[in-house]
């Protein structure tokens, strides 16, 4: 059989397609299934890390925690200043009440509204001998608002030491309102030593009033 130089041409590509055919078993494909793994490991890797990347782009500065520097404690001991302190000082009065002769601090006729003591002798607290005969003498005013009458006012022994020769005197005179009185009781002193007080008083009827007071030392 003669070949036509015409038909050499696709004789040549049908033997070239048969050992072609002939030859495909010989052909793995291992090698292409064995590189897609490989292939996609890297590009899941190489996905990651762009990702990576774009978020640290995203993401807050870290913070850095300052660290506190801690100062020296002051172990010296401060000594306080002190402070100045005003003091205001007033004077003040001092009063002194003196006892003199003429008054012995006991309640007398001034505490009665119906008569005032003018004077009294011997003064309180003088000073007599033991079995001293002497006068206890009262000068008295009428502040009564009313007569004093001599024939119904006495002046009696009250209270205290026993001092009188006699335990009741008439009035010796009309006094009226205003005017004044004297009256007398004799007295002698105690024998043994110490201070004496006595009271007498004026009495109206049973009414007493105008209380006297006298007092002595006996030494």
């Amino acid at each position: 059989m003669k070949l036509n130089a015409k038909n050499f041409p696709i004789l040549f590509l049908s033997v070239i397609l048969i050992l072609v055919a002939c030859e495909l078993p010989a052909f793995s494909v291992s090698p292409a299934v064995t590189s897609l793994p490989s292939a996609l490991e890297t590009s899941i890797a190489q996905t990651v890390a762009v990702a990576q990347s774009q978020t640290a782009l995203f993401l807050p500065s870290p913070t850095r925690t300052p660290t506190e520097t801690l100062l020296p404690i002051s172990t010296s001991t401060e000594t306080p200043t002190p402070t100045a302190t005003i003091v205001f000082l007033f004077p003040t009065s001092t009063f002194t009440r003196t006892i003199t002769p003429t008054d012995d601090g006991l309640s007398d006729a001034n505490d009665d509204p119906a008569c005032k003591l003018i004077s009294r002798s011997p003064a309180n607290n003088q000073v007599l001998k033991p079995q001293t005969d002497f006068d206890a003498r009262w000068v008295i005013e009428n502040t009564s608002g009313s007569l004093w009458n001599e024939d119904n006012v006495d002046y009696i022994y009250y209270s205290g030491t026993k001092m009188h020769k006699e335990s009741a005197y008439d009035l010796p005179q009309n006094v009226d309102v205003g005017e004044s009185v004297t009256i007398i009781v004799d007295m002698i002193a105690p024998k043994k030593a110490g201070t004496y007080s006595t009271t007498w008083t004026l009495r109206s009827r049973q009414t007493e009033f105008c209380k006297l007071r006298i007092s002595i030392v006996v030494k």
